[in-house]
């Protein structure tokens, strides 16, 4: 019977990873994945960040165009939610375009199902970040509070919008400076906050000019 020759079998067994090489090749792994985790992560969040920005922007103009096209008045709400039925975190993450009733405040039809913000970006409710939500402000008006049950809710939700006129401008006074500046903020939660300016060094901000109904991004 034919044997392998001894030389050629050490051969194939010094040819196998031992078992330090494996560990050494883990630790470099391992090492790896720490590194580019954070960075991944920071890419998907400005991804969402992105996406939230498309869908804002969308969202106003088509209000906008509907408001001039269909000669009507156009209210785009948007709603205070929590991320999931097990937290508290009620947050404006979602909103809704309204052709409006006529003499009927508050009421309207539904443009479309309710749209809402990627997991984790929320718009800023504070009047310093937002001040399209400044609701409580006696020197700013055009704004209108509302509570409804959305689809897939079972308690009623906080909702705030503005209208657009027909002639594509906005319900929103005043309109000079500094109570003049209409603008929302949204961010991810995920991201650190600036000690300074207490939003994340990754945000953006959506300005809408209350004459003319056109809205403007603004990113850092």
């Amino acid at each position: 019977m034919n044997q392998v020759p001894l030389p050629f079998a050490s051969r194939r067994v010094r040819s196998a990873f031992t078992l330090v090489e494996l560990l050494f090749v883990c630790v470099i792994v391992a090492l790896l994945l720490a590194v580019a985790a954070p960075l991944g992560m920071s890419v998907l969040r400005a991804s969402s960040l992105n996406r939230a920005t498309t869908m804002i922007m969308d969202e106003l103009s088509a209000a906008r165009q509907l408001a001039m096209t269909r000669n009507c008045e156009v209210e785009v709400r948007f709603y205070k939610i929590a991320a999931d039925v097990s937290t508290q975190d009620l947050q404006f993450r979602a909103f809704r375009t309204f052709i409006m009733e006529p003499g009927v405040a508050g009421q309207g039809r539904p443009q479309g199902d309710v749209r809402y913000l990627p997991e984790s970006i929320i718009i800023a409710a504070d009047a310093e970040s937002s001040t399209l939500f400044d609701y409580g402000n006696p020197n700013r008006s055009g704004l209108f509070l509302t509570k409804e049950t959305l689809p897939g809710h079972a308690i009623e939700v906080d909702g705030l919008g503005f209208v657009f006129r027909p002639n594509g401008g906005t319900q929103l006074g005043p309109i000079d400076p500094p109570e003049g500046n209409w603008f929302m903020t949204f961010f991810s939660q995920s991201d650190p906050l600036n000690p300074e300016t207490g939003l994340p060094y990754n945000f953006g901000t959506v300005q809408v000019d209350p004459v003319t109904g056109r809205a403007r991004v603004f990113r850092p």
